[in-house]
């Protein structure tokens, strides 16, 4: 159980069955992990760190889910207090822009 979960089942005053609450999507924010690209010509492994971003495979790629295969990789991209946030998918040209193109099943 979530400390979010934990602090609406606290507030409302109700059980868990009442509440409903299931998680939708969870991705990391913030990381760094070794990928495979391909750098001045040559696939070289390298870290690759993601500050305040995730990865956004598109359609048909294998390395997601194949409820999101059909629209590609879902990408939440939180706003702040007044601003709003987004709900996005990944692309064909995003993966050629973000290094993504070359990434390989080793990536996950």
């Amino acid at each position: 159980m979530t400390k979010a979960e934990r602090a609406f089942l606290h507030a409302l005053r109700i059980s868990p069955r009442e509440l409903g609450m299931e998680l939708v999507y969870d991705v990391p924010h913030n990381i760094a992990k070794l990928e495979q690209h391909m750098v001045d010509g040559y696939e070289k492994t390298v870290c690759v760190h993601r500050k305040g971003a995730t990865r956004a495979f598109p359609p048909g790629h294998p390395l997601i889910p194949d409820r999101y295969k059909p629209i590609g990789q879902p990408v939440l991209v939180p706003g702040d207090m007044g601003r709003y946030s987004f709900v996005l998918v990944g692309t064909d040209g995003a993966m050629e822009q973000t290094w993504e193109r070359f990434a390989t099943a080793r990536d996950e």
